[in-house]
């Protein structure tokens, strides 16, 4: 079934509201309801880095502070009803275009201050119940493959126990058996 096109991520962070971004959310998941969707690859909770990046529409800003509010009450909305969320794309996904095997680099404190902040929102303290990783590198380690990001952040830091998706391991730049090793569910 077709549902509703709603606003763009963008549009809903700037509101600085989080009962709108809450209700967002619960409609996000009334859609869901109707269209029989159990799942949603959604919210796009990856910080903004560059205005060419691709999926300016599908992240919510490029403040990690503003992104970890608006992405935990979208992610609050949705299991309101029902609907499990897995944020995406975890993380440091800059461009679209060639976007596979791009290396990213940043430092720890970077990193953990503003990329992770709107992944922490959701799945730290949020609703959320998955992650959806990207196709790109975190330095020179595939970003599915990064025990340091998958065991060490998300799992034991965050105590994040939901499922760790692919983009897609039909391709040479996800590792399948590493993913698995640094604790991709599917």
């Amino acid at each position: 079934r077709n549902c509703t096109g709603w606003a763009t991520l963008p549009i809903v962070g700037a509101t600085w509201n989080h009962d709108v971004q809450t209700r967002f959310g619960e409609m996000y998941g009334e859609d869901a309801l109707y269209a029989s969707i159990p799942i949603a690859y959604a919210p796009g909770a990856d910080t903004l880095r560059s205005p060419y990046s691709g999926r300016t529409s599908e992240y919510f800003s490029e403040d990690g502070v503003l992104s970890y509010y608006a992405a935990k009450a979208v992610s609050h909305g949705m299991r309101n009803k029902g609907l499990i969320g897995t944020v995406k794309h975890f993380f440091l996904n800059e461009q679209e275009a060639g976007r596979q095997g791009i290396s990213t680099f940043a430092n720890e404190q970077a990193i953990r201050e503003i990329y992770m902040r709107a992944f922490e929102g959701s799945l730290a303290e949020g609703d959320s119940l998955g992650v959806m990783t990207a196709y790109n590198r975190v330095g020179i380690t595939q970003d599915n493959a990064h025990t340091g990001l998958m065991k060490n952040i998300l799992r034991n830091e965050w105590g994040c126990d939901g499922m760790v998706i692919t983009d897609n391991v039909l391709t040479q730049y996800v590792n399948g058996p590493d993913g698995v090793l640094a604790g991709v569910s599917i």
